[in-house]
C-alpha cells in the first residue's frame, strides 16, 4: 500500500502496514529515505531509514507552525491527512520562497512597536545597495528581493504612519499602503486591511507648485485615497512657507504647518505630531536619503529611533547613485544587533 519508489534513495514514500494481518493495526509506520530524512523536521532519530510513529506526533503543531509544511514535507503529510482530521489542507503547502519568509517574519517580533506602549515608537526602515546607495536620482531603483518587500508590507502593518520626503514623493510615486500577502502573513495577521497615514516631509511646500504642473490624476497617493486603499496623507512644512490665504485646499491631502525648529530637530518632530493627532503613534520613516541622513544624524547625538532595520542588496549602484552617508563625525554602532538572511538579501535589525 502506498509504494512508491524511485531509484536512487530520491523521493522515497512508504507507508508500512501489514494488509494481511486481520487484526487492525494501531500504528501505521512511514519509512523515510535519507534524502526526505534531511528536511523533515519530523524525524530527528539517527538511523539510516527510521520509521516514524505518527501517533507519537501532536497533530495540532502542524495547524500553526507553517515552517513543518514545507514543501519537502508535503507528501509525507498529505499521508497524515488520510489519517486525521486535524490537520490543515495541503493542497498549497508553503514553498521555499514563502517559507523563506515566513522564518524571517517570525523573527521581528521583539523590533514591532507594542500596542501598550504609551510613548512614541519610532522605525527606521529602508534598502540599500552594498555601496550604500538607495537609488539612482530622479529614478525609480529596485533594490530588494520579493521576500524583503513582503517583510516592508509586515512591518507597515505595526505602524500608523509611513514618513517619506518629498523627493522620495515626486521621484517614486510610491502607493505608500499595506499590501497582505496571504500565503505568508495569515500565520501572524488575521485584518487584511490597514489604512496607514502617509506623512510626507514638505518643508517648502512643493505640492502646491507640482499640483499645478502635473496631473493629479496620475498620483497613486490620491488614487488610493479615491478607491479607498489608503488613508488621506499630510504634507507637513515649515509654517514659515505657509500662507493660509494662498494655499490651495485639497480634497485629496492635507496640509499641516509645524514651527520650522521643531521640524528642524528630527527627535522633536515626531512627537509633535503626535500631540496633533493621538492616532499618530508609531512612525515607520522609509526614506529618502536625506530624511534618512538627517535621522541618523539626530540620533547619533540624540538617540531617538527605537527600531532599524536596514535591507542590504548584493549589488552596487556607483557614484553617480544616492548615498546615505550620515554627517558625523565619529564612528557609530548600532545597539542590540541581530542578522537575518534571505535568498539573496540581508537583513540587519537594530534596537535602542
Amino acid at each position: 500500500m502506498f509504494n512508491k519508489k524511485k531509484k536512487n534513495n530520491t523521493n522515497v514514500l512508504n507507508l508500512a502496514s501489514n494488509e494481511k494481518d486481520e487484526k487492525k493495526v494501531k500504528t501505521k509506520k512511514t519509512m523515510i529515505a535519507n534524502n526526505e530524512i534531511k528536511n523533515t523536521p519530523i524525524n530527528q532519530s539517527k538511523r539510516k531509514t527510521p520509521l516514524v510513529d505518527i501517533n507519537e506526533h501532536d497533530m495540532i503543531e502542524f495547524e500553526s507552525n507553517p515552517l513543518l509544511t514545507s514543501s519537502n514535507n508535503v507528501k509525507f503529510l498529505n499521508e497524515l491527512l488520510n489519517t486525521n482530521t486535524q490537520l490543515l489542507d495541503l493542497k498549497t503547502p508553503l514553498n521555499d520562497e514563502d517559507k523563506q519568509v515566513v522564518h524571517m517574519l517570525s523573527q521581528l517580533q521583539e523590533y514591532l512597536p507594542l500596542n501598550e506602549n504609551s510613548k512614541v515608537f519610532i522605525t527606521l526602515t529602508y534598502a540599500q545597495s552594498l555601496d550604500s546607495k538607495i537609488g539612482f536620482r530622479f529614478k525609480k531603483t529596485p533594490i530588494s528581493h520579493i521576500e524583503t518587500k513582503q517583510m516592508t508590507h509586515f512591518l507597515r502593518y505595526y505602524h500608523d504612519c509611513i514618513v517619506v520626503g518629498f523627493n522620495t514623493f515626486k521621484e517614486d510615486n510610491p502607493n505608500l499602503n499595506f499590501k497582505y500577502y496571504n500565503n505568508t502573513m495569515s500565520y501572524f495577521i488575521k485584518d487584511t486591511n490597514k489604512n496607514l497615514v502617509p506623512i510626507i516631509l514638505d518643508r517648502n511646500l512643493r505640492i502646491l507648485d507640482y499640483i499645478k504642473e502635473n496631473n493629479e490624476n496620475d498620483i497613486n497617493l490620491k488614487k488610493n485615497y479615491d478607491s479607498k486603499t489608503g488613508a488621506k496623507p499630510i504634507f507637513v512644512c515649515f509654517e514659515s512657507k505657509y500662507d493660509v490665504n494662498t494655499a490651495i485646499t485639497s480634497s485629496w491631502f492635507d496640509i499641516l504647518p509645524i514651527p520650522d525648529e521643531i521640524f528642524n530637530d528630527m527627535s522633536k518632530l515626531f512627537d509633535f505630531l503626535y500631540r496633533q493627532n493621538t492616532t499618530y503613534k508609531r512612525f515607520m520613516i522609509e526614506g529618502g536619503a536625506t530624511i534618512i541622513n538627517e535621522i541618523l544624524q539626530k540620533d547619533y547625538t540624540d538617540p531617538f529611533v527605537d527600531s532599524k532595520i536596514l535591507t542590504i542588496a548584493p549589488i552596487y549602484l556607483g557614484n553617480d547613485a544616492v548615498s546615505v552617508t550620515p554627517n558625523i563625525n565619529d564612528k557609530m554602532t548600532l545597539q542590540n544587533v541581530h542578522w537575518m538572511k534571505g535568498s539573496s538579501d540581508a537583513v540587519l535589525l537594530s534596537k535602542k
